[in-house]
């Protein structure tokens, strides 16, 4: 009994102890707040990772738009006309975070966003931290375009299109007005235009590329027994210094050819090429000796369509169509046909102001190798950028081939003006290239120049540009 009695006395003694300990520690905790558990912490990531409008969710969009970033402003590029007001956006933003556009919470590949006026970006962290940013887009280069626009009201165009093009991407291309002069069809981006005198330029890049090819050489003369055209045209012996006249002089507008009485090619509108140079060769002499003068010659370029003829085998048009356009990827170029029931697919209609001769009543497709061709602008500048001596696209001619001419300079344009007919292509720079064609001309012929000025005015202006390339959409 008295060993009971001291078991239950050590184990109450054991059990004060234990108590007065526990007491000492303070009150008990509940488990899940003690020291050793995990504590949880919210992201404060809140980065734009990317940010874009695709053509594969928008299918009104050539191209995907373009999205320019610098820090937390972003710059938008949508081609000319879009309608921007209705814009699917894709994006991506940090793990956990959530993106809102104007105060809405966005989803992307789903969600629409009218970009037609600035937008207040907020990407949201997990741990309810901000960052802001801005979007601003452009579709219409507005101060371009209003200058177009005042253009064509000081001239009374009925329309206008352009192209340009920026290190041999096309970045712009943009149309005004109508296709018609009854103000009824809108003129689109597919409608085509004459040429006039650019056609030369065209005659040129063909010569050029058979002196290339070994067909010829700037040295050649062209008329006579030793000549490359022989005695095809005119009567032998032929006046002073015709059998002297080279391919160069006729490139140049050296060949002693000159529009005295008048044009030969605004005369006799009926008559044949070989009617015409027969004519010349027999009956007017030349006004100067070759290679000692100036002196500008539609003429000149008509013979060197009947070289291009002679050495090829084939139609002058069929030999630029097949050696020179089509290795530029170029489909849609034509040699002029002459009434206003014959024109081409797409062709506008044209507008004379005061010239003597209306657009449907001179030769235009006798004018081929001078001034026959008819093309877009945008077609224009895919044809400049394969003969503009930069390096992201080929061109189909050799640098050593343009030495002597004014492919080589830094700077070049030429004009083309027939009657109701304006046109301007340029090699603005190592940069730029552009191109503007209307259905009008006015009298006296400044309408060209105010063109050329107008866009290169507007193109050094101008500081930001889109990175796409819509020559990938055509």
């Amino acid at each position: 009994m008295k060993t009971t009695r001291l078991f239950l006395l050590a184990f109450l003694s054991i059990l004060l102890v234990h108590c007065s300990k526990d007491s000492s520690d303070g009150p008990q905790v509940p488990v899940d707040q003690t020291d050793d558990d995990p504590v949880v912490q919210l992201s404060s990531a809140k980065e734009l990772i990317s940010f874009s409008i695709r053509k594969s969710d928008n299918p009104e969009l050539k191209i995907d738009a373009d999205v320019q970033q610098s820090g937390t402003s972003l710059k938008v590029f949508f081609p000319f006309e879009t309608d921007i007001s209705d814009m699917v956006v894709s994006f991506q933003v940090s793990e956990k975070a959530s993106l809102s556009i104007n105060g809405s919470q966005m989803t992307s590949g789903s969600s629409k966003v009218d970009f037609t006026s600035s937008l207040a970006v907020t990407v949201e962290a997990e741990d309810g931290s901000t960052k802001d940013f801005t979007i601003t887009s452009e579709s219409n280069f507005e101060t371009l375009d209003t200058a177009i626009q005042q253009l064509m009201s000081d001239n009374n165009a009925p329309s206008m299109q352009l192209a340009i093009t920026k290190g041999e991407r096309l970045v712009y291309q943009a149309q005004y007005g109508f296709a018609d002069i009854n103000n009824t069809e809108a003129v689109s981006v597919n409608s085509v235009y004459r040429l006039a005198s650019v056609s030369k330029v065209v005659t040129a890049i063909a010569i050029l590329k058979m002196k290339d090819d070994g067909l010829l050489d700037f040295n050649d003369t062209v008329f006579g027994i030793n000549g490359i055209l022989e005695t095809d045209f005119g009567s032998t012996p032929y006046g002073d210094n015709i059998e002297n006249i080279t391919i160069r002089h006729l490139l140049d507008h050296t060949s002693g050819f000159a529009n005295n009485p008048t044009d030969p090619m605004f005369q006799n509108l009926d008559w044949t090429h070989q009617q015409i140079i027969d004519d010349v060769l027999n009956n007017r002499q030349l006004a100067t000796v070759p290679g000692s003068t100036y002196s500008y010659s539609n003429f000149g370029y008509i013979v060197l369509g009947r070289v291009v003829e002679k050495l090829s085998g084939m139609s002058y048009e069929d030999y630029v169509k097949q050696n020179v356009l089509q290795p530029l990827g170029i489909t849609n170029m034509n040699v002029a046909r002459n009434g206003i029931d014959e024109k081409w697919p797409n062709e506008v209609e044209y507008f004379s102001q005061g010239d003597n001769l209306g657009p449907y009543q001179y030769n235009a497709a006798r004018c081929e190798a001078m001034g026959g061709w008819t093309a877009s602008a945008t077609d224009l500048s895919r044809f400049l950028v394969g003969i503009d001596r930069r390096g992201e696209v080929a061109d189909i001619i050799s640098t050593s081939s343009m030495q002597g001419m004014y492919f080589e300079f830094l700077e070049w344009a030429f004009w083309g003006s027939l009657p109701a007919t304006s046109a301007v292509i340029s090699r603005l720079d190592d940069e730029f290239n552009f191109s503007v064609v209307t259905n009008t001309r006015v009298i006296p012929i400044t309408l060209n120049e105010k063109m050329q000025n107008t866009l290169k005015a507007e193109i050094q202006a101008r500081s930001s540009w889109p990175e796409y390339d819509l020559f990938d959409t055509e």
